[in-house]
């Protein structure tokens, strides 16, 4: 029996951490790709519960899927930091601690390029759009190339 695995197959969750404010462009962008790469996005809050925002077109409710303090890093394969993380930077820091302590990539986007920035002690210039940090190593990238590509290069990097 011949069994085909598509490029769709699962892979595994990424922990998607955002603060009270979830900005659904990010969410929507990092989901879609990660998908692509059969990966699925769990979000990740202090709260639990739902978080509701508002888009031109109306209401979008997210459901947390794991409070900070109890991700199981054994069920994650790597943490997005979204735009929001750093409204909850402590809980930023110490979530992208544990996972970079554990080898897993972590990737921060806009205002939380600050916190991944400062937790690896790498000065970053030029206000990076992303940052991602796999296997020790900070990586940045400029709003001009993009978030979508960074997010594919950070699928990539997590499905190696």
């Amino acid at each position: 029996m011949v069994r085909h695995i598509s490029r769709h197959a699962r892979k595994g969750r990424i922990a998607a951490l955002t603060g009270p404010e979830l900005n659904v462009a990010d969410m929507e962008l990092a989901s879609r790709v990660l998908a692509d790469h059969g990966f699925r996005l769990a979000l990740v809050a202090q709260d639990r519960g739902i978080l509701r925002t508002h888009t031109g077109s109306g209401e979008i409710n997210f459901v947390v899927s794991d409070l900070v303090e109890e991700v199981d890093l054994t069920q994650y394969e790597g943490l997005v930091l979204l735009e929001s993380a750093a409204q909850v930077a402590k809980s930023a820091r110490e979530l992208a601690e544990k996972f970079l302590a554990a080898d897993k990539a972590v990737m921060a986007l806009a205002q939380s390029v600050e916190v991944l920035a400062d937790l690896t002690k790498v000065e970053v210039k030029d206000h990076p759009d992303v940052a991602m940090a796999i296997h020790g190593t900070l990586y940045a990238a400029s709003p001009k190339e993009g978030r979508a590509h960074a997010v594919e290069v950070f699928a990539e990097q997590v499905a190696a």
